[in-house]
C-alpha cells in the first residue's frame, strides 16, 4: 500500500513540477498517469474546451515526428493520435498520445497488439518532447482549447496538379522559364509562412491559391499582377491589419475564410472591382456599420459561421449585393435595412434563431432562393406573397404549426421544404401551389405509420401534378 501511495505521490509531484516550470506533461492516454490525468480533468473537459480544425502544418509536423520515431522502432501501418491541451498563449500544458492500427485482429492478437501499442505510445510520449515543446497554436492564442492530430507512419505528399498553365510546387516559382504561360499558382498545404516574392515573375497569373498554410501577413503589389482575379487565403493566420493590397480593379474574388479576422479588412476598399468576398469562419466581433463601406462593389458576401449576434444595419450600403450567406450565426432578427438590398437574389439565413422576417420583405423582389431552415419562424409576413420570383424556399426545422397562407399565391415556386415543423394535419393549402416540382414534408407530426393511406387522396393530387414528394 505504501509503495502504491509513493507511486501516485511521485506522479503528482512530477506533474506539478513540470507545470510549475512551464513544461508540458506528455503521457500515453492508456498509461496509469494518463488515465489519472484524464480523470482529473473530467469527462467533459475536452467537450467544454472544444476541438479546433487542425492546420495542415500541425498534422505534417506531428506525422514527421512520429514517422521518425516509429521507423526507429521498426513499426509501420500504425496510427498515432495526439491531443494537446493548449493555454491562452497557444502552448501545450498536457499532451496525450495513443496508438491504433487500421487492421482488424482476432481476440488473441488484439490483446497482444494492444499491449504492444500501449508500449509504443509510451515510447512516443518520451520522444515527442521536442515536437511538443516547439509547438504553438497560433490560431487559438487568447483562449484555452484542445488541438487534436493524427498521423500514420508514412508521410503522404500532397497531390499536385500537372496542368501546363499551373504551378503547384514552390521550387517551380524560381525555376520556371516560361513565366508568361502560367495562369494559376496553386500552393495550398505548402507549409508557407509568407507569400513568396517569386510570384511576381508571372505577370499573367489569374489565380493565387494559398489555402491551408501558416501565412500571417499579406502585402501584394497588384500592379505587378495585372490579370490576377482570385486570391484564396482560406485557413491561414491572418488578423486585422495584416492584409495590404495595392489599389486595383482586377481582383474579383477574395477568399479569407478560417482566419483570425474580426472585421472586413481595410484592404478590401482598395479593390474597386471586387465581386466576391468570403469571410466565413472568422470571429467578426468588430463588424460595424462602417465596415460595409469597404465592400460596396461586392456581389457575393459570405459570413458563414462568424459568431454574429447582430447584423449591423450598415449592410444597406452594399447596394449591388446579390448573394448573402449568414448560415450558422446567432441572429435573432434581421435589420430592417436589409430590404434596401434590392439586387439580392440568394439569401441564406439558415441555422440561426430568427423569429420573424422583415415586415416589408417584399421589397427584396428579386430573391429566387431563400434558405431559412433551422430557425424559430412560426409565421410569415403578409407581404411575403408578393415575392413572386421565389423558386426555392426552405422553411424546414422551424416552429410552424399552421400552414403559412402567403405561400398559396406563388406561381413560380419549384421547390418547397417544410420538413420538421409542427403540422398536425396534412396542409391542404399545398394543393393550391402552382408549378411545384419538389415538396419536402418529412419530420412533421401528421406523418405517422399509415399516413400514406390516410392522405392517399392528397398525395395522389400531388402525384398527378408531377410533384416529387419526400415524406
Amino acid at each position: 500500500m505504501q509503495i502504491v501511495m509513493k507511486f501516485f505521490l511521485t506522479i503528482i509531484f512530477v506533474t506539478g513540477y513540470l507545470l510549475a516550470v512551464g513544461q508540458p506533461v506528455i503521457v500515453s492516454s492508456h498509461s496509469e498517469e494518463g488515465k489519472r490525468l484524464q480523470k482529473k480533468l473530467g469527462p467533459d473537459f475536452f467537450v467544454e474546451l472544444g476541438v479546433i480544425e487542425v492546420p495542415h502544418s500541425t498534422v505534417h509536423n506531428f506525422s514527421k515526428a512520429c514517422a521518425d520515431i516509429m521507423a526507429a522502432e521498426k513499426y509501420k501501418d500504425v496510427y498515432a493520435h495526439g491531443s494537446a491541451v493548449v493555454n491562452k498563449q497557444g502552448k501545450p500544458e498536457y499532451f496525450f498520445v495513443s496508438v491504433t492500427s487500421p487492421f482488424q485482429f482476432n481476440s488473441v492478437d488484439k490483446t497482444n497488439r494492444t499491449a504492444e501499442f500501449d508500449s509504443l505510445a509510451n515510447v512516443l510520449a518520451t520522444h515527442l518532447r521536442p515536437f511538443v515543446e516547439s509547438f504553438i497554436s497560433k490560431r487559438t492564442i487568447g483562449r484555452k482549447t484542445v488541438v487534436t492530430m493524427s498521423s500514420t507512419a508514412k508521410i503522404q505528399a500532397v497531390a499536385r496538379s500537372t496542368r501546363d498553365s499551373t504551378i503547384s510546387a514552390i521550387d517551380a516559382l524560381s525555376e520556371m522559364r516560361d513565366t508568361l504561360g502560367i495562369k494559376y499558382i496553386s500552393l495550398s498545404k505548402s507549409l508557407l509562412n509568407t507569400i513568396p516574392a517569386a510570384i511576381y515573375r508571372f505577370p499573367n497569373v489569374e489565380a493565387l491559391l494559398l489555402s491551408d498554410n501558416d501565412i500571417e501577413a499579406v502585402e501584394l503589389d497588384l500592379s505587378r499582377l495585372p490579370k490576377l482575379k482570385q486570391i484564396d487565403l482560406t485557413g491561414n493566420i491572418l488578423r486585422d491589419g495584416s492584409i495590404r493590397l495595392s489599389k486595383n480593379k482586377s481582383l474579383k474574388m477574395l477568399m479569407l475564410q478560417k482566419n483570425q479576422l474580426n472585421d472586413i479588412p481595410a484592404a478590401v476598399k482598395r479593390c474597386k472591382g471586387l465581386e466576391m468576398l468570403w469571410l466565413g469562419s472568422n470571429s467578426l466581433s468588430k463588424l460595424s456599420n462602417k465596415s460595409f463601406r469597404r465592400a460596396k462593389s461586392v456581389l457575393d458576401l459570405n459570413f458563414y459561421k462568424s459568431g454574429l449576434a447582430v447584423l449591423p444595419k450598415g449592410i444597406k450600403k452594399m447596394k449591388r449585393l446579390e448573394v448573402l450567406d449568414l448560415y450558422y450565426n446567432n441572429l435573432k432578427s434581421l435589420p430592417k435595412t436589409i430590404t434596401k438590398l434590392r439586387n439580392l437574389t440568394h439569401l441564406a439565413i439558415a441555422h440561426n434563431q430568427i423569429e420573424a422576417l422583415p415586415a416589408d420583405i417584399e421589397k427584396l423582389s428579386k430573391i429566387h432562393t431563400l434558405y431559412a431552415h433551422h430557425n424559430h419562424l412560426s409565421k410569415l409576413p403578409e407581404s411575403f406573397n408578393k415575392m413572386k420570383n421565389l423558386k426555392l424556399l426552405d422553411l424546414g426545422y422551424n416552429w410552424f404549426v399552421q400552414f403559412p397562407e402567403p405561400l398559396t399565391s406563388f406561381v413560380n415556386l419549384q421547390e418547397l421544404d417544410l420538413s420538421s415543423n409542427n403540422f398536425q394535419d396534412f396542409p391542404e393549402q399545398l394543393l393550391q401551389i402552382q408549378k411545384l416540382e419538389r415538396l419536402h414534408l418529412r419530420g412533421n407530426p401528421f406523418l405517422k405509420p399509415g399516413s400514406d393511406i390516410i392522405y392517399s387522396k392528397q398525395l395522389s393530387v400531388l402525384k398527378d401534378k408531377n410533384i416529387e414528394v419526400f415524406y
